[in-house]
């Protein structure tokens, strides 16, 4: 049985480069290990002065603006 989450995600991915440059079975791997995070509208999701994350942001809906 496939997990459909990260089967979502790669679907999603392979659209972008570099994503789509990538073999699948690589992106495949990538997409499993990707953590999902929803915000509400206006929820921030850097602040200056916090130490920086070891993510790659990436919107798949909606859009992110400087306060």
């Amino acid at each position: 049985m496939t997990n459909t989450i990260p089967t979502r995600i790669f679907s999603f991915l392979k659209q972008y480069p570099p994503f789509s440059l990538m073999l699948r079975t690589e992106l495949m791997q990538l997409a499993e290990q990707v953590v999902v995070h929803y915000l509400q509208p206006n929820e921030m999701v850097l602040k200056q002065g916090e130490m920086p994350v070891l993510y790659v942001h990436i919107v798949r809906d909606g859009a992110i603006t400087a306060p």
